[in-house]
């Protein structure tokens, strides 16, 4: 069970919002999304009664109930699509705080452990990767995304101003600084979405790109300089350099060692422990998609319903037992939703991202934004560190809904 302060907040906004749900349930019912949204938590309601982990499915199925509960709320405030653009300003500027601390992060842990978490430590790469409020970096890289590719997108498309710029290098350099690999292919493939978007005004838009690119090379010096002056783990400039590259790479790119014109001293501060790619991290995520896959097409009963709501960890270690605990997760959205909800649950939510792509179909910027989205959600699986993510999802479906009225706002 995990308890975060946003959840507590949905919760609370859920339940403010129930008597405003009710007066709007006749125009709730004539929208077609909330049917398909709808179906999605009855399947995962009936699921329990089949599930292999009923209190983890118990609590999966809470945190559901709470995204549908907000989805509606969102739905039954006739003022959100002016809220929207608001909405929007908010998360971009809370982004920009949020980098300046994940910057001084990165600065106070080359000396000090205290607020980081395991897997941030230089202990692991000689470097600081920094989470913040998240639960690993990964997460606070997942945040970054959105506001990335909105700023990116209003630079190439208005007039310059000097928020933008700055607030699109800082952003850029904190996502950088996580070096989540996940999160970084998300955004650099939602640019190449974004580049065929803004196509009329392309050398604006590779002025974008230059920004961008110029603050992963300083977010590259930022994490070489911290090894340098790590008083705590052996390690130097290129050194950082090295291994940032060829992580990032997937191991692909290894540059050179450095030529020593110098005897070698051997240092009496501890190496790091990783010295470039972990393919650790990525043997794993395909271990247990493949466990995940060979699972569910273990029977007929299990492609077409699932093994029930919060039931993949317990049912991968029943029919396979090559996991140690049924709490691990599959790490694949789409497997999960495979695995626990069957080919039904997976059309349904497959028609719910069309749905999206159809609605937004004449403000294509969304579709950068779902596509990084998409393509993150092969890394990782669950609700309770991603939930940014179906909120965002969310507030785009309420937006291009056509329940609303056709006056148009700007927000993207």
């Amino acid at each position: 069970m995990e308890l975060s302060l946003l959840e507590i907040y949905l919760v609370g906004l859920v339940i403010i919002n129930l008597p405003n749900i009710f007066r709007n349930l006749n125009s709730l019912r004539q929208n077609k999304i909330v049917w398909l949204t709808g179906l999605v938590v009855i399947l995962s309601t009936l699921s329990l009664f089949w599930t292999s982990n009923l209190s983890r499915g118990l609590l999966t199925l809470g945190v559901e109930f709470v995204l549908f509960g907000v989805f509606l709320s969102f739905l039954s405030m006739k003022r959100f699509k002016l809220l929207m653009p608001y909405l929007i300003q908010i998360y971009i500027f809370s982004a920009v705080i949020m980098s300046f601390l994940a910057l001084i992060q990165v600065i106070y842990g080359t000396w000090i452990d205290f607020g980081l978490c395991r897997g941030c430590l230089a202990a692991g790469f000689g470097f600081v990767r920094p989470s913040l409020f998240t639960a690993e970096p990964q997460f606070l890289g997942s945040l970054l995304i959105a506001p990335i590719l909105i700023l990116a997108y209003r630079l190439s498309a208005r007039k310059w101003d000097v928020f933008g710029v700055v607030s699109l290098s800082i952003t850029s350099l904190a996502l950088y600084l996580t070096l989540s690999r996940g999160a970084i292919y998300a955004v650099v493939i939602g640019l190449i979405v974004l580049a065929f978007i803004s196509y009329s005004h392309i050398k604006k838009y590779l002025l974008v790109l230059v920004i961008i690119l110029g603050s992963f090379i300083l977010g590259m010096m930022v994490h070489a300089t911290s090894a340098q002056f790590n008083p705590h783990i052996a390690g130097n400039f290129y050194d950082s350099i090295s291994k940032s590259v060829n992580h990032l790479s997937m191991g692909l790119v290894s540059l050179p060692a450095p030529k020593i014109s110098e005897p070698i001293t051997v240092s009496e501060q501890p190496k790091a422990v990783f010295d470039g790619y972990v393919a650790k991290s990525t043997d794993e995520r395909v271990n247990m998609t493949s466990l995940g896959l060979q699972t569910w097409t273990a029977q007929p009963k299990t492609v077409l319903i699932g093994v029930g709501i919060g039931g993949s960890g317990q049912s991968i270690l029943d029919y396979t037992g090559k996991i140690s605990s049924s709490s691990e997760i599959i790490q694949n959205q789409y497997i999960e939703i495979l695995l626990e909800k069957g080919i039904i649950g997976f059309v349904l939510f497959g028609v719910i991202i069309g749905w999206l792509f159809y609605t937004t179909r004449h403000k294509k910027v969304v579709w950068a934004i779902l596509v990084a989205f998409l393509l993150q959600w092969n890394m990782f699986s669950g609700y309770p560190n991603a939930l940014h993510a179906y909120l965002i999802i969310a507030a785009l479906l309420c937006y291009y809904s056509q329940y609303f009225t056709k006056k148009k706002y700007k927000a993207l």
